[in-house]
């Protein structure tokens, strides 16, 4: 073996040897499972039992799945999942994130699993149709999910008659009772939390169009473009071959136009 083929050796050891410092370094094996860490926001996820259940969950661990990772998220309060998404994570999944929130910024968007929108919903028991965001603003108390796109963009926006609730099916019962006058949430959202706390959807009045909610799977800025491209693929798969439009159906999910 001559001198220049040794040291062709030598350079590609040391090569080798940084890759593997640098994973070291990350404190992320090579080649190991993304998590995913999913706010507790109802239609898209939630707990069921000991599994994430929703539409969004029910998509990831389809991915998962279709990836030979193991099916598996972690559900937290979704205000908590705002607050993890400023941090710097490493190797984790997100959703349900908005495209172009601020809690965002700094993740790397992998696909747009749902498309809906927030409206402000009253009930048939006390109020008529809130058409109009004027109209919205002059209900006395508005019901919003904690941590969620809609109580964000109402405190942005200055609204003052906001009620905060923990969850989706409280804002339902609290509309339901007349405890709050309107609820800000997506139309699935309202419809699926609704018939989980056992109150008629008949009942709801979908009104004024408050925010575009373009829901998505974000992952750390640490995970390669390698990875995320797996990701895509298995979700084009997924749409191909009519997978996306039965776990649509399983939640009565109905996708706004440029979803479908």
């Amino acid at each position: 073996m001559n001198i220049t083929s040794k040291s062709h050796q030598r350079i590609k050891a040391a090569q080798a040897f940084l890759v593997l410092l640098a994973a070291a370094c990350l404190s992320i094996p090579v080649g190991a499972q993304p998590n995913v860490l999913a706010g507790e926001s109802g239609i898209f996820c939630s707990r069921g039992g000991e599994e994430a259940v929703g539409v969004m969950c029910d998509l990831a661990k389809e991915m998962q799945r279709r990836l030979n990772y193991s099916p598996s998220i972690s559900i937290v309060p979704l205000s908590r999942l705002k607050i993890t998404m400023k941090q710097k994570g490493t190797n984790t999944l997100y959703l349900p994130a908005l495209e172009g929130e601020e809690h965002a910024k700094n993740l790397q968007i992998v696909v747009e699993m749902v498309r809906d929108e927030y409206v402000v919903v009253t009930s048939t028991r006390a109020n008529a149709v809130k058409a109009s965001m004027p109209e919205a603003r002059q209900l006395l108390r508005v019901g919003v999910l904690r941590g969620s796109h809609a109580q964000i963009e109402a405190e942005r926006l200055g609204w003052t008659n906001i009620d905060v609730s923990g969850s989706q099916e409280a804002c339902a019962k609290k509309l339901n009772m007349g405890r709050t006058d309107g609820w800000i949430s997506t139309w699935n959202g309202a419809r699926y939390s609704a018939k989980s706390a056992g109150i008629d959807i008949a009942t709801l009045l979908r009104g004024a169009h408050f925010l575009d909610a373009k829901l998505a799977l974000m992952a750390s800025s640490d995970i390669s473009g390698t990875e995320i491209e797996r990701w895509r693929r298995a979700f084009r798969a997924m749409k191909a071959d009519g997978t996306v439009a039965r776990i649509y159906k399983k939640y009565d999910f109905q996708p706004v136009s440029g979803d479908k």
